[in-house]
């Protein structure tokens, strides 16, 4: 699983938009009917660059069938989400 289109969020202090683009690393794993399910998940914790606001972001994804976005969410603190990321599941 792979972000193509970063993810846009906006600080709740200063209202600085920010891209949030992270690496999705394999978490979870399960044998289904049609194939595994693999979870995949990114966080991100840092600070607003303009005004230091502590962010948060966590970026969950699951693949089932094996080549399909199954489905998404995002948690959020100290930021408003503007734009979801667009995944892809093919593999390079």
């Amino acid at each position: 699983m792979k972000i193509i289109e970063p993810a846009v969020v906006e600080c709740k202090e200063c209202l600085e938009l920010i891209e949030i683009n992270v690496d999705m690393k394999s978490v979870n794993y399960d044998n289904r009917d049609m194939g595994p399910e693999i979870e995949y998940e990114g966080i991100i914790e840092s600070k607003c660059a303009k005004c230091a606001n502590i962010i948060y972001v966590k970026i969950s994804a699951w693949e089932y069938p094996e080549g399909a976005l199954n489905y998404s969410e995002i948690e959020l603190d100290g930021v408003n989400l503007i734009k979801s990321p667009v995944f892809s599941c093919i593999k390079e």
